[in-house]
């Protein structure tokens, strides 16, 4: 079995415009309301795939851990609608796998991981309830190559000063049947994204 090579976490938000009703006297009293630049994601994340091949129990560990850099583009957060404006970054990093025989390792290895996404145009709805951020219609959290929908998803909302910080518990556990094998899969995650509030 070849190891897993998944876990990249992102938040997927945003592109459609809106209009904030009530009268031009409204007082804004949501901090979250306004233009954002995206600063970086911090994320760890960790993935694991069980078998039983005759007497054997494999598993397949895998860990990916990454701070984002040449990020670009930001968010704009009306009353209930958060678009995207030209969000990119590049991750840089090491994947750590690790392979398992009845519970004894048996190799492990460390290979580079380099990806760049881009994701000029999207939007989503959110709600915001106490500190925590929800997208009812779910968001996108990203496994490698693939992209795993998780509805809904839900953020922990913090300020300090003109920093936005929104902190992503992923938790994603699955079954799946290949050549005739039952895997079964989890896959686990913290991302960190942090935005600086536009200065015009």
């Amino acid at each position: 079995m070849k190891p897993i090579l998944f876990v990249l976490i992102s938040i997927t938000i945003v592109s459609v415009s809106c209009k904030k009703e009530g009268s031009k006297n409204d007082i804004v009293t949501n901090p979250i309301l306004g233009t954002w630049d995206f600063v970086s994601i911090e994320a760890q994340t960790q993935s694991a795939k069980e078998a039983k091949v005759g007497p054997l129990k494999q598993r397949m560990e895998a860990t990916l851990n990454y701070v984002t850099t040449n990020n670009i583009g930001g968010l704009i957060i009306a009353d209930s609608i958060i678009t995207k404006t030209g969000l990119a970054y590049v991750i840089s990093s090491q994947i750590q796998t690790r392979n398992y025989i009845n519970g004894k390792l048996a190799d492990s290895s460390q290979k580079p991981y380099n990806a760049s996404f881009n994701d000029p145009s999207s939007s989503c709805d959110y709600k915001i309830t106490g500190d925590s951020i929800s997208f009812p219609k779910g968001g996108f959290i990203r496994f490698s190559v693939s992209t795993i929908k998780a509805d809904p998803l839900t953020a922990r909302v913090s300020f300090n000063g003109d920093t936005l910080t929104l902190k992503e518990y992923v938790y994603k556990d699955s079954t799946e049947t290949r050549m005739g094998l039952n895997y079964h899969n989890i896959q686990t995650g913290t991302a960190t994204i942090t935005f600086l509030r536009h200065k015009n």
